[in-house]
């Protein structure tokens, strides 16, 4: 897989002389750490020393994996729409190479709150689903007063939704 086709668009904030790992290493592994379950940067990170040698063989890795803090100082101040662009860009390719028609896409509502947190804050997310490929088309949050079917979008010209 091309994974600059999807991901090198994003730009590098970081300041030349300070760069250790390719921006694009650094995506990579995030994405497919957090596609195989990794919920936080230090799992990313785990996930990145225990696939390095699988990694190795379509990255660069000129420094190796790099560490927690680095994944998370880059997720901090990385272009979060334009990283978005490109994981909509990669899974409309994706969407693209399953034949079949979808015959029911699940729409969930979550509200995420801090754990001691107060009862009427939270975020409200609306998530669209097909279980049969067990893929998440998309999430939007909404308002906390909203429901499910104001963050529902129309369709685009050429038949995919767009979130976020």
């Amino acid at each position: 897989m091309n994974w600059g086709k999807y991901f090198g668009s994003v730009p590098d904030f970081r300041i030349e002389r300070c760069k250790h790992h390719n921006l694009l290493d650094i995506l990579v592994i995030s994405v497919c750490a957090v596609v195989c379950g990794a919920d936080d940067f230090e799992e990313i990170a785990e996930y990145g020393l225990q696939k390095e040698s699988f990694l190795g063989t379509f990255l660069a890795l000129p420094n190796g994996i790099p560490s927690h803090d680095t994944f998370n100082r880059v997720f901090k101040y990385l272009n979060k729409e334009a990283f978005g662009n490109s994981l909509y860009l990669w899974s409309k390719e994706i969407l693209s190479t399953i034949n079949e028609v979808y015959t029911q896409i699940n729409i969930d509502g979550k509200v995420l709150r801090a754990r001691s947190g107060a009862k009427k804050s939270g975020i409200c997310i609306v998530s669209a689903w097909v279980a049969e490929h067990q893929l998440v088309l998309g999430q939007q949050q909404v308002e906390t007063k909203s429901n499910k079917k104001t963050a529902i979008p129309k369709p685009r010209l050429d038949g995919y939704y767009r979130y976020g």
